[in-house]
């Protein structure tokens, strides 16, 4: 949560170059011999115009992130570049050598910035995009990352934390009245950070497309459901209390070692009568995916607990053999099988025709690596959950219905692609039962998949993302 971010007095702005996914476009721009291991971004010396691209997935605010922190073992002179929006002319200021060894801290408002013609301007407000440019680096540089911190100290967090007076907070109506209008908006009177409460009972969708708005004005506004302010001060307290992280952190690994020892009992030794068995590896499978999801773990850096967890679950899921009483299945299929999974991406296409949308498709490795995902999802719904709902005595409407359903659960809390896996789910699985055929199901979920993320409106599919990258 980036308010107990924020209150450990540490940030949510924080980029480490552990490999070319942690740099835009996956490279160092300019005529730069570089290379990236454990120890950080290594620029050898010789290297003209670098140019290192910062990943961002919004803007940045640069009046309150105006610190800018680089990691280095050696200093050399750099230049910082900023684009307030991606369609504006960038800002530039050097940074000496000397500024830059004597804290490792620059902060951003005082140094002279200038346009792209030269000229004088004043300092960022915001950050579309943001890169520092080393020009010829005189050694070699070993970056370990690069941080923006608040601009000043959160008065909240003195010797210990305490509950804010939530009172201040405004209430969001519409954004057009603090975003559009540039209403003054009064904080916290001992913050001062941009917070904003949410009338309860508000659709998630509607909460995003306002914070989204409002972010057009205030990039690091956060907004708080009115009601749970108490909840969220004391979750606070508790993420930043110096007692409280490892014990909890502790009893969350505790728990997932009973949960590796249980499927390992579960598939070592299996109830003897087919239907509790049946029932338990498809519950057993499903348990861990379904939690890590609707408990909101899997964000921008998924952590260590809940990659285990779901790695757990793919081994468990993958190391079930087929029931005798299961009709065995196939990888090709028949044309047959192909031909009756065509409908859900026809319906894709019907449905964007009828929006009035264009037809646009990833390339082809990242279509490739969404089939290899929609591999691993269909054998977990039809071969594990469909396949022993059956074996269960279950009558087919019903293991269609239930499939269908925690398809649509393990992409929650996206209330739009949970509705299009809902009806999705129903074909596929009706499908199997009928073919016995996976790679089918997985190409036509992934061409379904991918033309509705690209193409619907952001009222009828605001993202793919599922959990907390939803919320992101």
């Amino acid at each position: 949560m980036q308010l107990a971010t924020l209150a450990r007095g540490d940030t949510p702005y924080r980029w480490r170059f552990a490999s070319t996914r942690d740099l835009v476009s996956g490279t160092v721009f300019g005529r730069c011999d570089y290379r990236i291991d454990g120890a950080g971004l290594h620029l050898r010396r010789g290297s003209q115009d670098c140019e290192i691209g910062l990943p961002l997935s919004q803007a940045l605010d640069l009046r309150r992130f105006g610190q800018l922190v680089v990691e280095t073992d050696t200093t050399a002179a750099f230049a910082v570049i900023v684009r307030e929006q991606l369609a504006q002319p960038q800002r530039v200021a050097e940074v000496t050598a000397v500024q830059l060894a004597a804290t490792g801290e620059i902060p951003l408002s005082t140094l002279s910035w200038r346009g792209e013609e030269v000229a004088a301007v004043a300092a960022p407000q915001r950050a579309a995009m943001l890169r520092l440019r080393f020009a010829t680096p005189a050694q070699d540089l070993n970056l370990r990352g690069v941080s923006l911190h608040l601009s000043a100290p959160w008065p909240w967090l003195q010797s210990a934390p305490r509950s804010p007076d939530w009172r201040y907070l405004p209430l969001l109506g519409e954004p057009s009245d603090l975003a559009v209008s540039g209403a003054t908006v009064s904080y916290w009177s001992d913050v001062h950070y941009p917070l904003f409460l949410l009338p309860p009972r508000l659709r998630p969708e509607q909460a995003l497309l306002w914070r989204d708005q409002l972010r057009q004005t205030e990039p690091a506004a956060l907004l708080l459901v009115q009601g749970d302010s108490d909840a969220v001060a004391a979750e606070v307290r508790r993420a930043t209390g110096a007692a409280a992280g490892p014990p909890a952190l502790l009893w969350s690994w505790l728990a997932l070692i009973v949960c590796a020892a249980l499927l390992l009992l579960l598939r070592l030794r299996p109830p003897a009568a087919q239907r509790p068995r049946a029932l338990l590896q498809a519950a057993a499978t499903l348990a861990l995916p379904l939690f890590v999801v609707l408990d909101l773990r899997l964000g921008d850096n998924p952590d260590g607990w809940s990659t285990v967890a779901l790695m757990l679950a793919f081994a468990f899921a993958l190391s079930l053999r087929r029931e005798a009483n299961t009709p065995a299945w196939h990888w090709l299929g028949s044309p047959r099988a192909w031909l009756l999974a065509a409908p859900a991406p026809a319906l894709a296409l019907l449905l964007m025709f009828a929006l009035g949308q264009t037809q646009r498709l990833p390339p082809a490795t990242e279509l490739a690596f969404y089939l290899g995902w929609a591999l691993l999802q269909q054998y977990l719904v039809c071969v594990v959950l469909t396949d022993r709902l059956r074996l269960a005595g279950v009558a087919p409407c019903w293991s269609l219905l239930a499939a269908a359903g925690v398809f649509a659960l393990l992409h929650a809390p996206n209330a739009g692609l949970m509705q299009l896996t809902f009806a999705g789910g129903l074909l596929w699985s009706a499908n199997w039962l009928g073919q016995r055929a996976l790679l089918p199901l997985a190409a036509s979920h992934a061409l379904a998949a991918s033309l509705l993320a690209g193409n619907l409106p952001p009222q009828w599919l605001r993202s793919a993302e599922i959990s907390l990258r939803y919320f992101l």
